[in-house]
């Protein structure tokens, strides 16, 4: 294994546990992991939720990279169609400003949470880049250079989201996290720190890609 290829799989893995780690704290009612301080808006559990759902994507296509495993293919498109289905119905919502039921279907996040203006709802910024990960797991399918270029440009512009938002929140812009008043909630800030690695770790696996390289 080549050591682009474990950076690949570590990262997969703190986003996994990332993700897992804010589902205790949602199941268990643990502040610290929904939120790194109690002025910053939580992570919510949908969003913890695709964080599992992400980070097992990347693992799986630098695993079907490698050959590793025939089955991987199915995976893929099982976890990144849930991930869409789950996102997308968000978004519709925002732009329809309905409630689907998604919101709080695996937990209830009390009303009047920071920066959520409807309680259980994620940040648009959050449901984008969801949604482009998944769409970067299902075209690795497609073993093609000119696809990988897309993936790689995928990858980098969930990085450069994630580094926008923490910068927004070291200068204090909310625009740069996500907060548009009552159309959109705040990324939460570990989340921007997720999606940092998380499209990082897809902007490598495309470059393996590019060069021709198995990993």
């Amino acid at each position: 294994m080549t050591c682009r290829c474990k950076i690949v799989k570590t990262i997969s893995f703190i986003v996994m546990l990332g993700g897992l780690l804010v589902m205790i704290g949602w199941l268990l009612d643990i502040s610290v992991l929904k939120s790194i301080l109690p002025q910053y808006v939580a992570m919510k559990f949908t969003t913890a939720l695709c964080f599992v759902l992400s980070g097992a994507t990347l693992y799986f296509v630098c695993r079907n990279y490698q050959r590793e495993e025939q089955a991987n293919d199915l995976t893929i498109i099982f976890i990144d169609f849930l991930i869409v289905l789950v996102m997308v119905s968000l978004l519709l919502s925002v732009f329809f400003r309905i409630e689907t039921g998604m919101e709080n279907l695996f937990v209830v996040e009390p009303d009047g949470a920071i920066d959520t203006p409807v309680a259980g709802r994620p940040s648009m910024f959050a449901m984008i880049d969801f949604i482009l990960v998944a769409v970067a797991g299902l075209l690795s399918l497609i073993k093609k250079t000119s696809v990988v270029i897309v993936i790689r440009g995928l990858g980098l512009i969930v990085t450069a989201s994630g580094l926008m938002a923490i910068i927004g929140y070291v200068i204090k812009v909310p625009a740069l996290y996500g907060h548009f008043g009552a159309y959109s909630s705040a990324i939460a800030l570990h989340s921007a720190v997720l999606f940092m690695l998380l499209g990082f770790g897809f902007s490598l696996v495309g470059k393996n890609f590019l060069s021709g390289q198995r990993q």
